[in-house]
């Protein structure tokens, strides 16, 4: 089926498309005729049927003065759909990527790289948390289609050298194929479901997470019967290169679970939701401004 029937058609529009056609299947529907009446296309211009039969004799019936009709197999209408809702995902996500990266490059182009240099504490925190920001910001912005080349780009642009090192993902790309806000490794979740099971029979609640995302999954949980064993284990164990996190193993099996369905839609939704965090900051930065 050509796309060109679908001319004109908002996404919303397709994705109903879609569920009908889906209703249609279960109702055992095979083939459709399509009466093509311009450039748009309406839900009562289909008619659906069980065979090539019915279609074409519907065809070969129905009034033509208001149009033509075309005739085409179910299969071949999903495999539109599909098609034209995947490049509407495509098409906002280089849209997203371009105004995301140029967000990303204004606070670059103020953070402090050199705030590790810095003997007073308020300006080595602020300099840290900013920078801090800014590479889980790159992190979102690399796993975008071509995102992680514009992101080593703008670091090229504005980290001057002997500052910061840049992020380990521009290195192992692979690690930003993880789940959880990046925490799991999505290869490693098998592993990760199958230790929560082994220490939820041994009679453990909760466990603590080890933060190195390199680190087997077996040896980054430890379960504890209380979370405040658990808090008490990460208050004496943590170090400025060592972190936990503290979960019931009821909720992690939960997020876990729910991780291994990646959504596109997701990742883009995120970067929406910063996006006009940045735009709220941009508008009560010239409420504050002084008057000229």
């Amino acid at each position: 089926m050509s796309i060109d029937i679908f001319k004109g058609i908002e996404k919303a529009e397709v994705e109903q498309f879609s569920k009908r056609l889906a209703q249609e299947r279960q109702r055992e529907q095979r083939f459709a005729a399509i009466q093509i009446k311009g450039e748009t296309l309406a839900e009562k211009d289909i008619t659906f049927h069980k065979t090539a039969f019915e279609a074409c004799k519907y065809m070969l019936m129905a009034p033509t003065d208001k149009g033509y009709y075309t005739f085409r197999s179910l299969s071949l209408l999903e495999d539109d759909a599909k098609r034209i809702l995947k490049e509407n995902i495509a098409e906002k996500e280089q849209d997203l990527k371009n105004v995301f990266a140029m967000a990303i490059s204004k606070q670059m182009a103020k953070a402090d790289w050199y705030y590790d240099y810095s003997d007073w504490g308020y300006k080595w925190n602020k300099g840290k948390n900013e920078i801090k920001k800014i590479i889980a910001e790159l992190k979102l912005l690399s796993r975008l289609d071509g995102g992680i080349d514009k992101a080593k780009e703008l670091w090229k642009l504005h980290v001057p050298p002997h500052s910061i090192n840049e992020p380990f993902f521009f290195s192992k790309p692979k690690l930003l194929d993880n789940a959880m806000s990046g925490i799991i490794m999505r290869q490693d979740i098998a592993s990760f479901q199958k230790a929560l099971l082994a220490l939820q029979k041994e009679g453990y609640s909760f466990v603590t997470l080890k933060s190195d995302i390199l680190e087997l999954p077996q040896d980054r949980v430890k379960g504890f019967t209380s979370i405040t064993d658990a808090r008490n284990y990460v208050d004496y164990n943590s170090s400025p290169s060592k972190s936990y996190l503290i979960y019931s193993i009821a909720t992690l099996k939960i997020e876990l679970q729910q991780a291994l369905a990646p959504n596109k839609d997701n990742l883009l939704q995120n970067i929406t939701e910063r996006l006009n965090a940045y735009q709220k900051e941009e508008n009560r930065s010239r409420e504050n401004e002084p008057p000229r």
